[in-house]
Formats: C-alpha cells, sequence, structure tokens
C-alpha cells in the first residue's frame, strides 16, 4: 500500500491540486459571472450574490454532514473538532441578524463572517497551501476510526453522492478544511488567551456531569383531530381573502396578500439551457489489510498476505487507470466551462442587442428549450434542480443570473409572467376546509396542553406522582431515562427538544408546549444531581485548559474577547448593506 501510494503521490497530488484550484477561482473570484446569482446584498463595496452566499451554506452543510459522522456520543469531543467549532464560532462571532436561523436562507451572518474572515486574512497574508489543507482532512474526527486517520471513511464520504459526485464533495470538503485554518491562524495572530472563570468552569462540568431525572407529557395531536368546519366558516375565510385581491395598497404599506390556498399558481414562460456538467470516473476503493495478528497457521497467514498482493496489484493498476481517465475529466471539465461561460457571457454582452436567447445558446452550442409552467409543475428536466427552479420564480422578466446547482449551470431568461388569481370558490374548497380544520386543530392542542401543564404542576404540589397526575390531565405519560450531558439518553422520541429543554430547566419545572410531530410536548425536570467524582477537580483542570481561549489552550478553544472585538470591527469596516 504504501508503495503504491509513494507511486502515485505526484500525479495524486496534480490531479488535487487541479480540482483545488478549479474549485477556488470559481469561490474566490468575486467578479466571476457565473457564480453571481442573485444580488442579496452589499459588502466590501460589491455585489453579494446568491450564488456566493450558496457556496458558502454548502461548505456550511459539509460541516454538518462531517459533525454527524464523528464516532460516539462525547459532546465536548465533537464540539471540539476543528470542522464544527469553526463553523458554530463563525456563524455567532459577529452576528447581527439574530432573528434568522442559519439553516433558513435569510440569515446573513455566517455568509459575511467567512467573506470578512477571508479578505482579512488577505490583507494580512495569511495563506493555507496544500499540505496545510491535506493535514487539517486527517484532522476532522470523522475520518478518524480509533483516534486515527481512516482513508476508507474518507473514501466512503467523498462517494456518498450526499453533496454530489465526488469531484464536487471533495472540492467542498477541501474549501472548508482551507478556510478552518484561516480562522484558526487569524485566531492566533489577533487573539490573546483569556481563562475562564472558576464558575465558569464549575457550570461547564456540571452541565455534562449532572444526572437528571426528566419526564414528559404527551398532548397527542390524533386525540383532535375531529374538528367541524361550516360552510359559512369556509365562505367568510375565502370573502376575507378574496378583498386582500381587491383593496388597494395603502400609502407606505405593503399590498396584502391573499392566503396561498385561495390562489392559482402563478405560471412563467422560461427560455432556458441546463448543461450537466461531466461525470468524473469513479475512483477504485483501496484495499484494506485483514488482522493477521489472530491467525496461528503459517499456511493460512501466508495465503492471506499473497490474497492482499494480488488486491494491491489490481488496486494499484485500477489507480493507473483513475489517473488517466482522471486527467482527461478534468480536461473535459474545463473545456465544459469554457462553453457556459462563452454563453453566459453572450447573455449579458452590452452589443447583444435583439438577439433572441436561443440564438445566443445556438451560437455557444446549445439548443434551448422553452416551456410555461407553474413551480409546481416543472418540466422534466427542472424538476431536479431546485436552486434553478426558485431563481426562476424570483427573477424578473428578462435575462437572468446564472444558477448553479448540484449537476451543472442553468441559464434562463424569463419570457412572461402570468400572475396568481383568485380562483373560484368551489375549485377551493377543499383546501380551505383543511385550512380551517388545521388551524382549529392547532387551537385545541395548545388550549389541552396549556391547561394540563397547569393541573399537572399543581397535582405535582399535592404529592402525586408525574405519571398519575400526567394521566389525570388527560395525556399520555414518558419517562426519561436518567442521563447526564456525557451520557445522553438513546432512542429517546424528539430527543433533541428534550435535551435542550432539559438543559434550561431547574429541578420542579415544566417547560411550555413544545411543538413535536405527534402534537404538543411537555417536559418535566423532577431531579438533578451531581454525583460525586473523586477525579473532578482533575477533570475541571483539564476542562480549564480545554476552554481556554485563544493560542494557549486547547487548539480548538473558543477565540478570544480580543479577537471578537477585532473582528467585529473588521465587519464594520466592509460596510455591509443587506
Amino acid at each position: 500500500m504504501l508503495e503504491t501510494l509513494r507511486k502515485h503521490h505526484y500525479v495524486l497530488m496534480s490531479v488535487i491540486a487541479a480540482v483545488v484550484i478549479i474549485s477556488f477561482t470559481f469561490l474566490y473570484n468575486p467578479n466571476q459571472r457565473m457564480g453571481s446569482g442573485t444580488r442579496i446584498g452589499n459588502i466590501y463595496g460589491r455585489d453579494f450574490t446568491a450564488g456566493e452566499k450558496q457556496a458558502i451554506d454548502e461548505m456550511g452543510a459539509v460541516a454538518a454532514r462531517l459533525g454527524g459522522m464523528i464516532e460516539g456520543n462525547d459532546y465536548m469531543a465533537r464540539f471540539s473538532d476543528p470542522s464544527q467549532k469553526f463553523v458554530n464560532t463563525i456563524s455567532a462571532i459577529s452576528n447581527r441578524y439574530t432573528s434568522t436561523n442559519r439553516n433558513s436562507g435569510d440569515d446573513l451572518d455566517f455568509s459575511y463572517n467567512v467573506m470578512v474572515m477571508r479578505e482579512e486574512a488577505k490583507r494580512l497574508g495569511i495563506a493555507a497551501d496544500r499540505e496545510d489543507v491535506s493535514r487539517m482532512v486527517q484532522e476532522l474526527g470523522a475520518f478518524k476510526s480509533n483516534g486515527r486517520f481512516d482513508s476508507s471513511k474518507y473514501e466512503a464520504f467523498l462517494s456518498s453522492g450526499n453533496l454530489g459526485d465526488k469531484t464536487t464533495t471533495e472540492r467542498k470538503l477541501f474549501t472548508l478544511a482551507h478556510d478552518i485554518i484561516l480562522f484558526q491562524k487569524l485566531s492566533k495572530l489577533v487573539g490573546g488567551s483569556f481563562a475562564p472563570s472558576p464558575a465558569e468552569v464549575d457550570d461547564y462540568y456540571a452541565s455534562q456531569h449532572v444526572k437528571t431525572t426528566a419526564f414528559t407529557a404527551l398532548a397527542e395531536k390524533t386525540k383532535f383531530a375531529e374538528q367541524a368546519v361550516t360552510d359559512e366558516e369556509i365562505k367568510t375565510f375565502y370573502d376575507a381573502e378574496k378583498a386582500k385581491s381587491e383593496a388597494a395598497p395603502k400609502e407606505g404599506e405593503p399590498a396584502p396578500t391573499p392566503d396561498p390556498v385561495v390562489l392559482s399558481d402563478e405560471k412563467r414562460s422560461v427560455k432556458f439551457v441546463f448543461s450537466a456538467k461531466p461525470k468524473p470516473p469513479t475512483a477504485p476503493v483501496a484495499p484494506v489489510q485483514e488482522d493477521l495478528s489472530k491467525i496461528t497457521d503459517e499456511a493460512q497467514k501466508k495465503a492471506k498476505e499473497e490474497e492482499f498482493k494480488k488486491l494491491q496489484e489490481t488496486y494499484t493498476k485500477a489507480l493507473d487507470e483513475h489517473t488517466k481517465a482522471m486527467e482527461t475529466h478534468l480536461a473535459a471539465e474545463k473545456s465544459w466551462v469554457a462553453k457556459v461561460d462563452a454563453l453566459a457571457t453572450a447573455l449579458f454582452a452590452d452589443d447583444r442587442g435583439p438577439k433572441p436567447f436561443e440564438e445566443a445558446a445556438k451560437g455557444a452550442g446549445f439548443e434551448a428549450t422553452q416551456a410555461e409552467f407553474t413551480k409546481a409543475a416543472p418540466p422534466e428536466a427542472l424538476k431536479a434542480q431546485a436552486a434553478a427552479l426558485e431563481a426562476m420564480f424570483t427573477a424578473e422578466p428578462g435575462p437572468a443570473d446564472p444558477v448553479q446547482t448540484a449537476d451543472g449551470w442553468c441559464l434562463f431568461e424569463i419570457a412572461s409572467v402570468t400572475k396568481a388569481g383568485i380562483l373560484p370558490l368551489d375549485q377551493v374548497k377543499e383546501k380551505i376546509t383543511a385550512k380551517l380544520k388545521e388551524t382549529k386543530v392547532a387551537a385545541a392542542l395548545k388550549d389541552a396542553a396549556t391547561k394540563a401543564r397547569t393541573a399537572i404542576d399543581e397535582a405535582l404540589k399535592a404529592g402525586k406522582s408525574f405519571a398519575e397526575a400526567t394521566t389525570a390531565a388527560g395525556l399520555t405519560a414518558g419517562e426519561i431515562p436518567v442521563f447526564s450531558g456525557t451520557k445522553p439518553p438513546t432512542g429517546l422520541a424528539n430527543q433533541n427538544i428534550v435535551l435542550a429543554k432539559t438543559r434550561e430547566l431547574n429541578a420542579g419545572e415544566t417547560s411550555e408546549p413544545q411543538e413535536v410531530p405527534e402534537g404538543l410536548l411537555l417536559i418535566h425536570v423532577a431531579k438533578k444531581e451531581l454525583p460525586k467524582d473523586p477525579k473532578m477537580e482533575e477533570d475541571k483542570k483539564n476542562l480549564a485548559k480545554n476552554l481556554t481561549a485563544g493560542d494557549n489552550g486547547s487548539p480548538f478553544s473558543p477565540p478570544s474577547p480580543v479577537f471578537q472585538a477585532w473582528f467585529s470591527s473588521r465587519r464594520d469596516a466592509a460596510v455591509e448593506v443587506r
């Protein structure tokens, strides 16, 4: 295996470098037309586009998937992983849009912070070379088994198809690793070292080791499903929504928008070209040496060694073929990019004049398609291209910025728009009924859960058990096995919500009703106990070291207040506009 790696080291790194160069060219070139997309903001005096945000969000998606691959239930280890530490910290280090969630698609904090980090690293001469990126990838917990880098996990991740083809996934992974390194170097250069207070260490230790006894009470949605809706209620709802469509907008206020259930779907006539990117060749899977230490029969052991040797030879040949195929693929990919870019340039050329879209497409070697459709029923070619479809129904009439999807590039222009209109009552009656019924179910459910919460608390004070109090209140009781931060419960329904609430609640408190797929859930904490441990003081010392901010503590510790203040000021200097 080592001989194989030595033999192919230069070629493989050349191939990787070519992929990285292609990806970095698209990601870091702010004037790249193909990656621009719709303008969603402005930073450093230039437009920040949907295409750039999408690329950054995809990097965050890579980190999220890597986090899910880390073995074990040690949350401290998971949080300390370079990928998780970077994404969590860069999301919150300078937060201006606290009302939005990074995964909602509306938040710009994560995107702007990444842009500021890259710009400041460039300004200060901070960079990451190929060897740095390779080392960082091998440090990621997702690719480790028993604390060591596991190439089979790395290969499985690249070949999973969850984040695009292998080349795309590797490009996104390298971009993440590159940004992690920039962030770590910036933190070390600018920040100092600030140790947490003893109280902070105590609180964090307790959050990990306190044993929690908790229960749940579920108000089941199915028990409230039978809600009657009258014709009069349906007509009242319809008339109110119809009136919104006919009302003149008030000065300085947006026009009232009718509920979508009474509207027809907006239709758009779109001229488009979707160009799928070339698919890279599938990489061969390296053979894994079987553990021969337990085999005592020398003949059998020798046979196993010979078998593995043959597998290595087969792999070496396959790797040779893959290297050649990859070179051919990269050439094809380069040609494809140039062809798509030629069309993008032609569509936005100053001298295009009245040249039709289909003529510009033909000149670049593409066949354009024109179709009229709704967002819910797109042409077959667009069904899997969610990003392109979303852009088509937000763009103004005329040529629109190209959109990159996981499968390729979509270039289009909007020929015409048929706005949504009010449908006759008989065509929407069923939808209105369902909506009103859903509203009534939610109201009845909330009322029942709120009353039950009060009744349960009163019954507990009177000495009843939680199960008795819950049953008497008409809810379904659930018991959670005793758990701690280092040993969370397994297989628990709605685990994320339950654990989040038990961290917030004190012993004896019951949460507000929490929405879950089954209905509304109450979480009650009966007891919190911190067990005595002879290693407690030693663990706290290690914890204080790991929590120390700056370059003197853990290599993946939180940034210092100095760095946070500096970063916030640099973001101010970027003069962002949303």
